[in-house]
C-alpha cells in the first residue's frame, strides 16, 4: 500500500513538473479548480450564515460544514500553488543548465521546509476529515428534520411551538376580520395585536413574506400577513415548503462536503505517507 501511494505521488509530481503546454496547463487547471471550489464553498458558508431558515432549523451546522470545507480547499490551493511555483523554478533551473548557464536559484533552498509543508498537508488532512464528518451530520440532521416537518409536524419540538403559535395567531386574526373594517387587513393592523411568542410570530411572518406559504402544519386559505402573489410556496403549507427547502440544502451540502472531503483526505493521506515529500 505504501509503495502504491509512493508511485502515485511520484507519477503526479512528474506530470505536475512537466515542461511545455501540458505541464503549464495542468498546474494552472489544478490551482484554478481548487481555488474556484474554495471560493464557492466560502460563498456558500457566507450565505448559510445569513440564511434565517437554515439557522432556525439546523443552527450553524451547514455554516460550520462549509467553513471546514473552505479551509481545507484553501489550504490545499496554497499547497498546489506552492508546488507549481517550485515546479516552475526547477524547470527554469534545468533549462538553464541544459543551455550551459548557471542557474540563479540552484543554490537556494525551497521557501518552505519539508517539515512546514508536511504540517500544512496535515492541516488539510484534519480539516478534510472534519468536512467529511460535518457533511454526514448535515445529511443526517437534514433528513431527520424533513421527516419531522412532513410526518410529525406539531407533535414535538420546534414544530409544536410554531404550530401552537400559528393557531393562536389564526384565531385572533379570524376574530379580528369579523369586523368589516379589518376584513382584508393583515394581523398586524388588528387592534390589540401582541403575540405571546414574538420570536415564533416573527418567523411565521418571515416564512409568509419570503415564500408565500400559508398555514404551518396544514395549509390555510389566507395568510396572516400580506404575502407576494407569486410566492414559490403559494399552494403549500409552510412546513411542507420548509421540509423541501431543508432537505435540498442538506443534500447539496452533505454530498458536496463528503465527496470533496474524501477526495482531499485521500490526497493528503497519500502525501503524508511519502517520506521524502
Amino acid at each position: 500500500m505504501k509503495a502504491w501511494n509512493t508511485n502515485c505521488v511520484n507519477a503526479g509530481a512528474q506530470a505536475f513538473e512537466q515542461r511545455g503546454c501540458f505541464g503549464s496547463c495542468l498546474r494552472f487547471l489544478i490551482c484554478s479548480i481548487t481555488l474556484a471550489l474554495a471560493a464557492t464553498a466560502g460563498t456558500g458558508a457566507w450565505i448559510a450564515y445569513h440564511n434565517l431558515h437554515l439557522r432556525f432549523w439546523l443552527a450553524h451546522l451547514i455554516y460550520l460544514a462549509l467553513t471546514s470545507l473552505t479551509v481545507s480547499l484553501a489550504t490545499m490551493f496554497f499547497t498546489f500553488a506552492y508546488q507549481a511555483y517550485v515546479a516552475n523554478r526547477r524547470i527554469q533551473d534545468r533549462e538553464a543548465k541544459r543551455q550551459g548557464y548557471t542557474a540563479t536559484n540552484s543554490n537556494q533552498t525551497d521557501p518552505l521546509s519539508a517539515y512546514t509543508l508536511r504540517t500544512i498537508i496535515f492541516i488539510v488532512f484534519l480539516t478534510s476529515g472534519s468536512s467529511v464528518i460535518a457533511g454526514g451530520c448535515v445529511f443526517k440532521f437534514g433528513d431527520a428534520m424533513e421527516k419531522q416537518l412532513l410526518h410529525n409536524c406539531g407533535k414535538s419540538g420546534t414544530t409544536h411551538y410554531l404550530e401552537a403559535a400559528y393557531e393562536g395567531l389564526s384565531k385572533f386574526h379570524d376574530k379580528c376580520t369579523k369586523d368589516p373594517k379589518y376584513n382584508n387587513e393583515p394581523i398586524s393592523k388588528c387592534p390589540g395585536f401582541k403575540p405571546a411568542e414574538p420570536a415564533y410570530a416573527g418567523y411565521i411572518k418571515y416564512l409568509e413574506a419570503t415564500s408565500g406559504c400559508m398555514g404551518f402544519c396544514t395549509r390555510a386559505e389566507k395568510p396572516l400577513w400580506a404575502v407576494p402573489d407569486d410566492g414559490v410556496a403559494k399552494n403549500l403549507s409552510c412546513s411542507t415548503y420548509m421540509a423541501n427547502y431543508i432537505w435540498t440544502a442538506s443534500l447539496v451540502v452533505g454530498v458536496a462536503n463528503t465527496a470533496i472531503g474524501v477526495f482531499l483526505l485521500s490526497i493528503s493521506m497519500s502525501l503524508l505517507c511519502v517520506e521524502n515529500f
